[in-house]
């Protein structure tokens, strides 16, 4: 618990008063706190988060949702993407198929 100086009527003399922490108060009053549910995975994020976690540019990403390959909606007044549909996206990349080896290729 913390500590702060209350100021009092006499300015040379503070008075020490404890604080309880919101949290504290809050297992108090409502119980403890269900962590393994405030600890869920997250459901909707950002087009910036989309682009962090999946290590492309908000241009690129602004540019999925105008050609129709990845669906975004409004949540407030931002642009937020869904875990399904950002699951969906990278599912539906295309695959590189590594090329044919032959002999002539390496060199020998």
């Amino acid at each position: 618990m913390s500590t702060f100086n209350q100021v009092s009527n006499d300015p040379l003399k503070p008075v020490s008063r404890t604080i309880v922490p919101a949290t504290a108060r809050m297992v108090r009053e409502f119980g403890p706190i269900d962590r393994a549910a405030s600890l869920s995975p997250v459901e909707a994020m950002t087009i910036q988060e989309f682009a962090r976690r999946y290590s492309i540019c908000r241009a690129s990403a602004h540019i999925e949702i105008r050609e129709g390959r990845l669906t975004a909606c409004k949540m407030g007044g931002k642009a937020v993407i869904l875990r399904e549909d950002a699951e969906r996206w990278a599912a539906n990349l295309p695959r590189i198929k590594p090329a044919p080896r032959t002999l002539e290729a390496e060199g020998a």
